[in-house]
């Protein structure tokens, strides 16, 4: 989002790796299939279920991506405290999502259209924007006065 053109494959060469774990994987998995809480956090949210064909998993997709990037971007990170504090964590989390996550299937833009940036001035500092608590940032050129 600052304008530099940098390739996802060096970025993931940088990224810390973390080891799989197949037990916390299955664990998870545990706790959606057999916690009806879960259903009931998402039914307050005003998030309407939609039940797909039996037999055709490729219907899921896009809601198994969705819960693997909020486990992996938030809730892998915090302890989450009651009902309450999941539902303030989700509502902070989406905003993130859409106003400031860069997505590589909209051009490393945001679903809220922000776009990339070029440093406007020679001067010019890149400041950041903590999000959620400060685990993730918004970061933005920031000109000199």
């Amino acid at each position: 989002m600052l304008g530099f053109d940098v390739s996802e494959r060096t970025v993931s060469r940088m990224m810390p790796r973390r080891p799989a774990d197949p037990e916390a994987r299955e664990r998870w998995r545990t706790f959606l299939r057999n916690h009806r809480e879960v259903l009931a956090v998402i039914e307050h949210m005003d998030i309407r279920r939609k039940q797909i064909t039996p037999y055709s998993p490729w219907q899921n997709g896009a809601a198994e991506r969705w819960v693997e990037t909020v486990r992996h971007d938030l809730l892998d990170h915090v302890i989450v405290l009651n009902e309450r504090h999941l539902h303030r964590l989700l509502f902070e989390f989406v905003a993130y999502y859409h106003d400031d996550r860069t997505h590589l299937g909209l051009g490393k833009g945001t679903q809220s259209m922000r776009t990339a940036t070029s440093k406007p001035n020679r001067d010019a500092a890149i400041v950041g924007h903590p999000r959620i608590g400060g685990l993730h940032h918004r970061y933005e050129w920031r000109q000199a006065a």
